[in-house]
């Protein structure tokens, strides 16, 4: 990185404009570009989104001229306003007084003039932003709100079966070209040793190191005689259930990629590997993290080690949807099939997670067994985390029946997204979860909380690391739903630049530092109370009310 950052900053250096007049041309040769896309309307909404960074660069670069201007033209006024107010008309100014206000007249209107063609730049180009957010908001609205022909009628069935069969028949024809072929066929016998090591490793990872690990670190946890071991082991478990079916499943798809077996009617099939090895591993991770099966006293909602192993298994099975989700949108690429086929297609795909998302609901709301029947008690910092189980559950529910509908009525991709979004946003809402329970647990342990008003500060804690996971997750939710990247880099920049009330810019920056102090001030008095109320005060004569 050292050795190449020279030879790029120097490229960069001399591809730099090297004067402001340069620079302004540039600006209008970008707006210029962005102006005939909008004209035309017919490029597409990656190029658009490229046109559109380029565009917001030259905006970002026209405000740092305007703001850095803004300061050099203030410290001229400064200078001119030190030497007073003109003189009259009849008046005479000393000569040597009237060449300084003068010069400094002259410097203002020049330090006036790249300030004044920088705002008309970044006025510009913000008008072009809008526009160009305009458009792929209309297309990509227009694009859901398309009705496909209806999965329930049976003449759209068989022609789907035979679109797909001979799909799938065109991809193996190539397939088994690429292996008869005299030059690719002798590459891929080639690699297909080392695919071998790497297929046998990831298998030999997955059906023996992974289960017998987790077994032995399981029982070392049951037969540990202090907690401090217990929540060791159980870390660990979880850790292991994120490495190795990673590892396992990394080689196997290592493997796959060795070969470079890329039929050109599957040119996406690298990409479907890759998202089926990280679909699947994250839903088998995330299960054990929320529902753990195999360790109630772990297990971050409230359920029956019955409904706990069920709901692991229907976890696993919104996963594969998503894969099924990523084959079709891969297929849909490389092949162009009819409106009917991919509403038939879509449909299975919806009808299936939606079932698996009722399931789930369903599960999550099944009491848990009673106190005399349970084992070991739930944590009290659970406690803000399971009240919202059943809120979960009405809106899994009313996603799963939507997507339905609307499959049904031929607005498939209205269904897809109904589905989609909420298993990504389910997973998320498990990651936060787990990162609620772990925080919580951290903070609570770090400040005490045997006296009572710490006590009564630790009761609040759970909503504070909740809010504060919420917020910082936001963006990702707003991703999963939908949002541009340039969406978020929008309400960014403005968080950023703050919002003006009452005479006092308040940004970001602003709430963060408010907050940081107010956090580090709370955490600095507990310590000082502790210290004092252990330490200092009972070695003085104060009875308990001084103290």
């Amino acid at each position: 990185l050292i050795t190449g950052a020279g030879p790029a900053h120097a490229q960069n250096v001399q591809d730099a404009p090297a004067t402001f007049e340069e620079r302004v041309a540039d600006w209008n040769e970008t707006a210029e570009r962005a102006e005939e896309a909008l004209r035309n309307a017919r490029a597409s909404n990656d190029a658009l989104e490229i046109l559109r960074s380029d565009v917001a660069a030259t905006r970002s670069e026209a405000l740092e001229v305007i703001e850095r201007g803004n300061i050099e033209t203030l410290t001229l006024q400064a200078r001119l306003e030190a030497l007073g107010p003109p003189p009259a008309e009849k008046d005479a100014e000393p000569e040597r007084i009237a060449t300084q206000r003068k010069a400094l007249l002259e410097a203002i209107a020049i330090a006036d003039a790249p300030v004044l063609a920088a705002r008309q730049a970044h006025n510009r180009a913000e008008v072009r932003v809008e526009e160009i957010d305009d458009l792929i908001r209309a297309r990509q609205r227009a694009e859901l709100l398309a009705r496909e022909p209806s999965p329930l009628v049976p003449a759209y069935w068989l022609p789907t079966l035979t679109e797909l069969s001979a799909y799938l028949g065109r991809v193996l024809d190539e397939v088994g070209d690429i292996v008869s072929s005299p030059t690719q066929g002798a590459l891929l016998r080639q690699r297909l040793p080392l695919a071998a090591l790497l297929s046998g490793i990831g298998l030999f990872v997955l059906l023996f190191v992974h289960p017998r690990a987790i077994r032995r670190v399981e029982a070392a946890a049951a037969g540990a005689s202090s907690r401090l071991r217990k929540r060791g082991y159980a870390g660990l478990a979880l850790a292991l259930r994120l490495v190795l079916p990673a590892a396992g499943g990394g080689l196997l798809a290592l493997a796959f990629l060795s070969l470079r077996l890329t039929p050109p009617s599957a040119k996406s099939i690298n990409a479907v590997v890759l998202i089926l090895t990280l679909f699947l591993v994250t839903a088998y991770w995330l299960a054990h993290v929320v529902f753990a099966p195999s360790g109630p006293e772990r297990r971050l909602v409230d359920l029956n080690d019955q409904a706990a192993t069920r709901a692991t298994w229907v976890a696993l099975a919104l996963g594969l949807v998503l894969v099924f989700e990523a084959i079709l949108e891969a297929m849909e690429r490389d092949f162009q099939f009819a409106p009917g086929s991919r509403s038939v297609m879509a449909a299975i795909i919806v009808i299936a997670g939606s079932l698996l998302l009722w399931r789930l609901a369903s599960l999550l709301r099944t009491p848990a067994e009673t106190p005399a029947e349970a084992g070991p008690a739930q944590p009290a910092d659970d406690d803000t985390a399971i009240s919202v189980t059943g809120l979960i559950a009405r809106t899994l529910q009313l996603a799963a029946m939507l997507a339905i509908l609307f499959s049904i009525a031929g607005y498939v991709q209205i269904a897809r997204q109904a589905i989609v979004p909420m298993v990504l946003s389910l997973a998320l809402f498990a990651f936060c979860l787990a990162l609620h329970h772990l925080l919580t647990s951290a903070v609570t342990r770090f400040l005490g909380g045997h006296q009572p008003d710490e006590r009564v500060a630790a009761t609040l804690l759970p909503f504070a690391i909740g809010l504060l996971v919420l917020v910082v997750s936001l963006p990702v939710f707003a991703l999963i739903w939908g949002a541009r990247l340039a969406d978020i880099s929008e309400v960014w920049i403005l968080l950023t630049q703050g919002v003006e009330i009452a005479g006092i810019n308040v940004s970001i920056g602003v709430v963060f530092t408010l907050v940081a102090v107010f956090v580090l001030g709370v955490f600095i008095t507990r310590w000082l109370q502790r210290f004092l109320g252990t330490t200092v005060l009972p070695r003085t004569k104060l009875d308990s009310g001084g103290r």
